[in-house]
């Protein structure tokens, strides 16, 4: 696999952004402490590991989401088509042709309709 921008794969430093922003914005916890303080450290332990293990994954995913538009940026590309694996060994062409049904095709000009005359041209499209 190329790139056809790999000078733009350098944008991939931008995943320095979002941990940036993830470091910066940890807020520093004022320490006040209180006689009732001791029944509810247990309840804030255990719900400060539930938002770190959150905020690590929403992490993770704004890192993936950059790098993925970093990659489609750069425009990847296979140089040949024996790089892709078919299973078989065999390079395949896949064709998607869509044909109009709508009522317009029903026109006739004397000889075929319009959806005759786009049937013969596949066919002869799928013979080639």
């Amino acid at each position: 696999m190329s790139f056809l921008n790999p000078l733009l794969l350098f944008g991939a430093l931008g995943i320095a952004l979002p941990i940036l922003a993830h470091l910066l914005n940890r807020q520093q916890v004022k320490r006040t402490d209180w006689a009732a303080m001791q029944f509810l450290n247990r309840s804030v332990r255990i719900r400060s590991r539930q938002l770190r293990l959150k905020d690590f994954i929403l992490l993770c995913i704004r890192c993936l989401a950059i790098l993925l538009l970093v990659a489609a940026l750069a425009k990847p590309f296979m140089k040949d088509a024996g790089e892709v694996p078919t299973g078989i060994g065999e390079n395949r062409t896949g064709v998607i042709i869509a044909l109009d049904a709508s009522y317009s095709m029903a026109h006739s000009d004397g000889t075929a309709t319009r959806f005759e005359r786009a049937i013969e041209k596949i066919e002869v499209i799928t013979e080639n």
